[in-house]
């Protein structure tokens, strides 16, 4: 697979290889553009737009082009972290990302198939429709018992201030009975709304005649309006009429007497018999428990059936679940062959019980085992990693589960404020494998680089060695600048034995530039640095250099040696010992023999003056720099000449910064590429060095 390049971020052109079925490892320093990279591959290959790649100022339009597309790609950067984790409960979307796999799939649509019927009947719109006006009708009308007057409808319902509007006709006078019409209609709360808003015109600028019609009013229009006022309200005649109309939805579900019952007391603001109120809450109760029903079977789908399967309890659910025909039977012939058809669908299940329990049996099974499974996996790594937490997987309902992070030991959950950075990263990129062995390219963005020696080669165990490792086998891109990876996938345990590249990526004038990395070429550290100390081949102040170095990590001993030597990197006249911060000479008596020892074991031709003489000349230093390939070399005499030739302007920090932190022996790694064929120093600091040479 090959990816290529134009325009994305600094980088003008460039090629990414990659190899499928294999751990593809970009090592490189930060800085050379590695999210950038990865964001470009995985937005081409989504399909996404490039155009947050384009450089500032450039008018050159960012390309990626691969000769081979993968059907789907997931990254792994801090944009998936603060996506996917750590956000209701450690994993958004746990069901996604965990539990819905093929076999999840397939197991759960064989149960679906037995239960396929009675769906289908209850998504019906006759049955939704019917379960709507009873639970309306529910909601309307609420009972409360007291000792006093025993069983009362509550005042504060619906039903009960409904019931406050007094019979129109009744309390309509002469002059406001020509209203009777509007104040009767299923719609008199919105006229009496828009008569009162007119009343109000005509009062604010006493209008003599009606704005609509352009007749003449009534001179005691107003009187007339507040009249009609005491009598009612719209609020009232609203709450009126949405009563009436749940009563006339439930008609169909009531016999006669009861049917004139509640038509008799909805009109009425009489106080409520005893008998009355019984009935209402007769009536209430059957319209509820049909409800119920309807609901638990809307709600029905394969996790609920599991727990019913594994209680014992689905055989019973079903049987007290099926509708009581006699209440719908007063519907529609059409609505009431489909209630008949929910039940039929009902007894049919219920004589497949083997097959459901087989089916149900199975599910159980493979579900429980999945969630056992990711569980242990992840719990497994924490242990290994020293992470005091484990997971629980929980089911809420039916595709949906929650994911919880709990201290070992304890039942309370751990928020994501509780975390460490390195916790959250170690975690985050666990569950992230456990997604990502659904897709075909897998991009990880220095994954790893942040944690300890310990958890990196745990995590890079569990991802690619493991045994069932989930990213094992697959097509995976590695960005990192952390070389201690390509030191471990080289020579540690079994991912030395894992299919994998490795490429060192740089950028030169724009250009990407790809140069695989080959074992052979990992050198010890410290035994090139005594290499160089000892070859006469090389020149005196690379010795120096190399030999100060070995003294730090290996000889370390040899103080007054390596004073001497330290003595020579900074120039000093004579060798000077430093304590408490204080330089101070060092006898000629002491250093006879500390002499003797670095001429007879490192640098047979050491002498003091004479490489004082050799490292302070700026000539010296311009040839030994023009004449060496490696870069670090090249830095290492920069710092010197630098150091000699105070008066060369240089504003830029930053340089000075990697010239002195990059000479240092703690930031060594000690494995390293071979610098004879590996430059892994950035190229612009590299020509700001060869600018420094040609023109002071």
């Amino acid at each position: 697979m090959l990816f290529e390049l134009q325009n994305v971020g600094a980088i003008t052109n460039g090629k990414i290889h990659i190899n499928e079925n294999e751990i593809n490892i970009k090592y490189g320093i930060n800085g050379i553009g590695k999210s950038t990279i990865s964001r470009a591959l995985a937005n081409s290959i989504k399909g996404d737009s490039l155009e947050e790649l384009r450089t500032f100022g450039n008018d050159e339009t960012p390309i990626v082009n691969i000769d081979s597309k993968p059907k789907n790609v997931l990254v792994f950067n801090q944009e998936y972290v603060d996506k996917y984790l750590f956000q209701e409960d450690i994993i958004n979307n746990t069901f996604e990302i965990l539990i819905n796999t093929h076999e999840y799939n397939v197991a759960q649509n064989r149960i679906n198939d037995l239960f396929n019927e009675l769906t289908v009947a209850i998504a019906s719109s006759s049955l939704k429709e019917v379960k709507e006006k009873l639970e309306s009708f529910i909601k309307t009308i609420d009972f409360k018992s007291s000792k006093k007057k025993g069983l009362e409808v509550k005042t504060t319902c619906k039903f009960a201030k409904g019931r406050k509007l007094p019979i129109i006709d009744e309390v309509l006078s002469e002059e406001t009975k020509k209203y009777h019409f509007e104040l009767n209609d299923d719609k008199n709360h919105e006229w009496l709304k828009w008569f009162n808003t007119g009343i109000e015109m005509i009062k604010n600028k006493e209008l003599n005649k009606c704005p609509l019609c352009k007749n003449e009013l009534p001179k005691n229009l107003v009187n007339i309006a507040n009249e009609i006022n005491q009598l009612v309200d719209t609020t009232t005649l609203k709450t009126n009429m949405e009563v009436k109309q749940s009563i006339g939805n439930i008609k169909k579900f009531l016999d006669t007497s009861r049917t004139k019952m509640l038509e008799s007391i909805v009109n009425s603001d009489k106080e409520l018999t005893q008998e009355q109120t019984s009935t209402l809450k007769e009536i209430v109760e059957i319209m509820k428990s049909e409800a119920s029903k309807l609901n638990n079977l809307s709600s029905l789908n394969v996790i609920n059936i599991k727990k019913m399967y594994e209680d014992n309890t689905l055989d019973l659910f079903l049987k007290e679940n099926k509708l009581d025909l006699n209440v719908f039977n007063s519907l529609p012939k059409n609505n009431f062959e489909e209630i008949k058809l929910v039940n039929e669908s009902i007894d049919k299940i219920i004589l497949k019980n083997l097959e459901l329990v087989q089916l149900t049996k199975e599910f159980s099974i493979y579900l429980n085992g999945l969630v056992r499974e990711k569980t242990n996996y992840i719990n497994d790594f924490f242990i290994i990693a020293g992470i005091p937490y484990r997971v629980s997987i929980e089911s809420i309902s039916n595709n949906k589960y929650k994911t919880v992070l709990k201290p070992i030991n304890s039942d309370i959950i751990v928020k994501k404020e509780s975390l460490s950075y390195g916790e959250k990263n170690a975690i985050s990129l666990m569950l992230f494998t456990l997604e990502a062995e659904k897709y075909d390219l897998i991009i990880l963005d220095d994954p790893v680089s942040s944690f300890d020696n310990n958890k990196k080669f745990a995590l890079l165990y569990y991802l690619f060695s493991k045994k069932e490792a989930l990213l094992e086998n697959k097509t995976v891109i590695l960005f990192t600048h952390d070389f201690d990876i390509i030191i471990d996938f080289f020579y540690k345990g079994e991912l030395k034995n894992l299919n994998k590249n490795c490429y060192l990526i740089s950028s030169k004038n724009g250009e990407l530039i790809e140069k695989e990395i080959s074992n052979r070429e990992v050198k010890n550290t410290v035994k090139q640095w005594l290499k160089k100390a000892k070859s006469s081949q090389i020149n005196p102040l690379l010795r120096i250099v190399n030999l100060r170095k070995y003294f730090d990590y290996v000889d370390t001993e040899r103080t007054i040696e390596k004073e001497i030597i330290s003595s020579l990197e900074h120039r000093y006249d004579v060798p000077m010992k430093k304590k408490k911060k204080v330089l101070t000479v060092i006898n000629s008596e002491d250093l006879i023999e500390p002499i003797k020892y670095i001429k007879e074991n490192y640098i047979n031709d050491f002498d003091y003056d004479k490489y004082l003489h050799l490292i302070n000349n700026n000539d010296n230093l311009k040839k030994w720099y023009n004449s060496t390939s490696s870069d670090i070399d090249k830095l290492q005499i920069m710092r010197v000449y630098l150091d000699i030739n105070k008066d060369i302007p240089m504003e830029n920090h930053a340089f000075l910064a990697f010239v002195k932190e990059a000479y240092h022996v703690e930031n060594n790694e000690l494995q390293s590429l071979n610098e004879k064929i590996y430059n892994v120093i950035p190229y612009y600091i590299i020509k700001i060095c060869d600018e420094i040479m040609s023109k002071y």
